[in-house]
């Protein structure tokens, strides 16, 4: 905009651009100063405020140091600005500024990172105001620096920091707010931030920001998988404390149940109860139930009481009193002190195990307010298995806070266990023991009433029989869907919350809550966030100095450039930017004074090649519109008829895909017989052309019918009414026939048949239907011609594979026959040479095929499993894997003969590539011998000697015992001998004159 008003005015371009850049540094200068006196004195208010709370020396320092900032530029405003000294006056008040944010992040908690970003904005802000390159480098490599510093000094721990709540609550809006402000500034173009300071920037926030994702990436890794690895800590730990109770009232249900089956107890309870006194069996029950009270499971501190009831409820003997009751129904006895002699007749635990048969186990009763007991009871029958009486256990309920409190500290010693009931009633709690036998939540009136009178609660105040954790109790109440929880179980907001995890006894209706209390993973996070943020600092600083650099090298060119421009977009069209590099800038040079070159010829020509192409356009479309339906319909056709391979399903299909597309009457496709005389119709759709098919129907070539016309020009034909063409053939299957349209099936310059198509209207075909479906007749001629090519591809590979398999046949055939042993057998003995053949192993030669047998041992012998895999090459069986194994039920499984397959494969391919090695080393050495022969030879001129060397070198390599070399002397007169073969001459002779025959060498044995 600025650069526009210029031009328009008809001043000097770069003039005034240099001064309202000038003007804009100026203007930035100046709110620059006025910002940080601003700033700097909001934030001495509030270190003042802070200093009066919590007074420390690091308030004290950052204090001064604001105030000095402050100081600075009132100075630089009061002494330097109306002189026109606007870069020392910022110079001086950046500096103290920039001290003033270093003291910042290194004294105060969690202020590092906000102070490092500020220091760092603040740098750029003040490199866009200051003229000089080597002063905007200064500024930015110091305020890199120094927020690297920041953040390693402050994450490292090295000077001791305060910390402050407020702080860490408005620091985000801090930032905010000074984020806006650069944004405003930017905007109002009191700030121009340059090419070199916008690549800084993009370097910096290219590593900061992943390393900054990545960072809280990790962070929410790192707490999810130590929540998961506590929570899962937690389950095993409720797990463990519910099977310690669970073990608890097993070993219970064992000891007791053994006991019940006791002969004496039976003999006891028969004996009438008036005559039970003093007897033998009494004193005898009272040593066995005394001794079981000492050995039951947890006796330690709480002893049970063992009590025998006879089939009336009477209590005949108890070890936990020796009060003899005579009126055993007073209502005045508490039932849950009932002694020796009592009637127990309407208690649960009586009439449950004496009904049922079964083992009971009574829920926790509550005696008076901070004690309970629980019963355990067992039938006891005689031989007749008639439940004589019963056997009543009874423990202090104290011994379930003793199981739980084992459990305490399985994972931290801040954990601990919880036991509640059905209700909600907590029957044991390891961390506040006051809250036993107190629901989780407020229960409803009419259920306090109800379990008060079943003595589940005791008889305290409503106030008094909760903890009041709603939360709580709608964990346990939907524990099955989350057994794991976050909540605050002790109601004391300024604690951490608690975690924990929810497990239901098994054959119980009690549950177990184990919680580990001020769960806080902070710490892990913390440490790992300090390692992460430190190498983000360091690769931000390294990177940062990387970009001052690289920016100074990219933005030299773009400067020269930008110049070349700015005359350009004043008028001057002949300007002309340096291009004497191959690189971007040199392209772009040579792009720019190209488009100065030919800028005028095309603002002549827009205008008539956009009208024109606009124009033509319409016209274009008008035309697609019109077949762009039919050009889909085809391109499906044409789709489906590529996908087809066999080729009458390939001919029958495009009749019928044609016809159903189209709508045609009749789709028809010829095809030449191999003397190009008759056209033979292949496939068709209608019921007329299948007729014609059935009769194999042709058409004469050039003679009969459009389709003889066309395969005889290879020229489509079209027939607009057939009654009118001549050379319309009447055919009496398709009578409805009222328009015709032939297309040449063409490969090439070769026609190989014709696309007959006929319509029942007249006229239904025109010229742009030859153009349409000219593209299906080529494709259904290339279809067939890669069907043809298809086939012969398949014969000759099939010829190609069996000649292969010849060769290999006969490669191996010799291999083996010069080998002295052909199989190794392989057993408990070790390798031994094999040469037997089995039976199966015909089977497997001729058949290629695994064969698997098992027959029965004879005489009691096992099972003999036996496996004969063929060892394959391409096709070709050269050997056989045989596998044999033993035993009463030995069968080959699917894995074990797929094992065998694989190893026989991949013999197959090491014994092929040996024999190929073996023959091309065969190969080399002999190729090597020749050479060496031949090397021999060459080194003398006399042929005598030559031959002598031959000889003696093939008889030394073939192993030979004799070996001779021949030549056939010329034949003359004088050398013809009547008495041996005309032209023959002796082989060791020599002739007197030598030179009737020509010896070729001696006799060599």
């Amino acid at each position: 905009m600025l650069i526009s008003d210029t031009l328009g005015s008809g001043k000097k371009p770069t003039a005034d651009l240099q001064e309202v850049s000038a003007r804009q540094r100026i203007q930035t200068i100046q709110s620059a100063t006025h910002i940080l006196i601003i700033l700097s004195s909001l934030l001495l208010i509030g270190l003042i405020f802070l200093s009066i709370q919590q007074f420390t020396w690091q308030w004290v320092v950052l204090g001064i140091a604001n105030a000095m900032t402050i100081g600075a530029g009132i100075a630089s405003v009061t002494n330097y600005y109306p002189h026109g000294k606007y870069y020392q006056g910022i110079t001086a008040t950046s500096a103290q500024f920039a001290l003033a944010l270093v003291l910042t992040g290194l004294l105060i908690s969690s202020l590092s990172i906000p102070m490092a970003i500020i220091l760092l904005v603040f740098a750029l802000i003040l490199s866009s105001a200051l003229p000089d390159q080597r002063i905007i480098d200064i500024s930015v490599i110091s305020g890199i620096g120094l927020a690297v510093l920041i953040v390693v000094i402050s994450e490292l721990g090295i000077i001791p920091q305060v910390t402050s709540p407020i702080i860490k609550i408005y620091t985000p809006a801090i930032l905010a707010i000074l984020f806006m402000v650069y944004v405003v500034l930017i905007a109002m173009q009191f700030v121009t931030a340059s090419m070199r300071v916008r690549l800084v920037t993009a370097f910096i926030a290219i590593v900061v920001i992943p390393l900054a994702l990545l960072s809280s990436v990790q962070e929410g890794f790192t707490s999810n998988a130590l929540r998961s690895q506590t929570d899962y800590e937690l389950a095993i730990a409720a797990r463990q404390t519910a099977s310690g109770v669970e073990k608890f009232i097993k070993d219970l249900n064992v000891q007791t149940t053994a006991i019940s089956q006791t002969d004496l107890f039976i003999r006891y309870l028969k004996i009438p109860y008036e005559k039970r006194g003093g007897t033998p069996e009494e004193a005898d029950l009272r040593s066995t139930l005394n001794a079981l009270s000492i050995s039951s499971p947890r006796n330690n501190t709480y002893i049970p009481s063992y009590a025998l009831l006879d089939a009336n409820g009477i209590d005949s003997f108890d070890t936990g009193s020796d009060i003899s009751f005579k009126n055993r129904a007073d209502p005045k006895l508490d039932p849950l002190f009932y002694g020796m002699g009592s009637f127990e007749y309407t208690q649960q635990y009586f009439q449950q195990p004496f009904t049922s048969g079964n083992n009971f186990v009574s829920p926790l009763l509550i005696v008076g307010q901070h004690r309970a007991l629980f019963y355990y009871s067992v039938p006891i029958k005689d031989e007749n298995n008639t439940i004589v009486g019963v056997l009543r256990v009874r423990y202090d309920g104290l011994i379930l806070q003793q199981i739980i409190s084992e459990y305490t500290g399985l994972i931290a010693p801040n954990s601990y266990a919880i036991l509640v009931d059905e209700n909600g009633v907590r029957l044991a709690d390891a961390f506040i023991p006051q809250y036993v036998f107190k629901s989780v939540a407020p229960l409803p009136a009419a259920k306090i009433t109800s379990l008060q009178s079943e003595r589940r609660l005791p008889s305290l105040p409503v106030d008094q029989l909760s903890t009041n954790l709603t939360d709580f109790d709608r964990v346990l109440q939907d524990y099955q869907a989350h057994p794991l929880f976050t909540l605050q179980l002790n109601n004391d907001p300024e604690n951490l919350p608690e975690i924990g995890a929810i497990v239901h006894l098994q054959g119980m209706p009690w549950k177990v809550a184990y919680v580990l209390e001020n769960y806080d993973d902070a710490l892990v996070r913390k440490q790992q966030n300090k390692a992460a943020t430190i190498l983000a600092a360091l690769v931000a600083g390294v990177v940062g100095m990387i970009a001052v650099g690289t920016s100074q090298l990219l933005n030299r060119p773009i400067q020269r450039l930008m110049k070349i421009a700015q005359r350009i977009s004043s008028g001057d069209i002949q300007a002309q930017a340096p291009a004497d590099s191959t690189d971007e800038f040199g392209m772009l040079g040579h792009a720019l004074n190209l488009m100065t070159g030919q800028l005028n010829r095309f603002i002549n020509e827009l205008e008539d090649r956009v009208r024109a192409r606009t124009q033509e356009i319409e016209q274009q479309n008008t035309k697609l519109s019109a077949n762009a339906q039919q050009l889909h319909t085809l391109a499906d056709v044409a789709r489906q008829v590529a996908s087809m391979q066999d080729l009458e399903n390939v001919l029958t299909g495009i009749a019928e895909l044609v016809s159903d597309r189209f709508g045609f009457y009749h789709v028809g496709i010829f095809l030449l017989d191999d003397n190009n005389e008759y056209a033979i119709l292949r496939a068709s759709n209608s019921e007329g052309g299948k007729r014609m098919l059935a009769r194999n129907h042709m058409l004469e070539v050039g003679r009969v019918g459009i389709v003889g016309n066309v395969t005889s020009t290879g020229r489509p034909r079209i027939a607009t009414d057939v009654g009118t063409d001549a050379t319309y053939f009447n055919n009496p299957d398709l009578p409805l026939t009222r328009s015709e349209m032939a297309l040449p099936l063409k490969v090439g310059s070769q026609i190989i048949g014709a696309l007959d198509i006929q319509s029942t209207l007249s006229g239904a075909f025109k010229q742009e239907d030859i153009d349409l479906f000219a593209t299906l007749a080529d494709q259904i001629a290339i279809a067939i011609y890669n069907n043809r090519l298809y086939a012969e591809t398949a014969r000759a590979l099939q010829e190609a594979q069996t000649l292969h398999r010849q060769y290999l046949r006969s490669a191996w055939t010799q291999e083996t026959a010069s080998r002295p042993v052909h199989g190794y057998l392989y057993n408990r003995m070790g390798i031994t040479p094999q040469d037997v053949e089995l039976p199966t192993w015909k089977t497997v030669f001729a058949e290629g095929k695994p064969v698997i047998q098992v027959s029965e041992g004879q005489n009691g012998a096992p099972n003999l499993a036996s496996m004969a895999v063929p060892i394959t090459v391409r096709g070709e069986t050269i050997g056989v894997v045989h596998v044999q194994d033993q035993g009463a039920d030995r069968q080959w499984s699917t894995d074990e003969i797929a094992i065998v397959e694989d190893v026989a494969t991949q013999v197959a391919v090491a014994l092929e590539n040996a024999r190929l090695i073996e023959t091309t080393v065969r190969r080399a050495e002999r190729e090597k011998k020749v050479l060496e022969i031949t090397a021999r030879i060459r080194a003398t001129n006399e042929p005598d000697r030559m031959m002598q060397i031959a000889i003696n070198e093939l008889q030394q390599a073939l192993g030979a015992t004799r070996t001779q070399i021949y030549v056939r002397a010329p034949v003359t007169e004088a050398s013809v001998d009547l008495g041996s073969p005309a032209g023959d001459v002796p082989q060791n002779g020599n002739n007197s004159n030598g030179k009737n025959h020509r010896s070729s060498g001696q006799l060599s044995e």
